[in-house]
């Protein structure tokens, strides 16, 4: 699942990997496998940063064009 979400991040599908992570939460508590939610963690983490980056730099887009 969470080779599905890294996929559809590199694609920009956002809705997706929201899907993604929300399946991919309760399968790695299941594993009890700490690398695996590790992995889910690190990659939930950066998928966040990334969303408030573009997110970000959407808010200064906007502005930017406000006259």
């Amino acid at each position: 699942m969470l080779r599905a979400a890294e996929a559809f991040a590199e694609l920009g599908d956002a809705p997706v990997v929201e899907q993604c992570l929300k399946l991919a939460r309760p399968l790695a508590a299941e594993t009890r496998d700490a690398r695996a939610d590790r992995r889910l963690r690190v990659f939930a983490e950066r998928w966040e940063a990334r969303r408030l980056e573009v997110e970000h730099q959407n808010e200064l887009g906007r502005e930017g064009n406000v006259r």
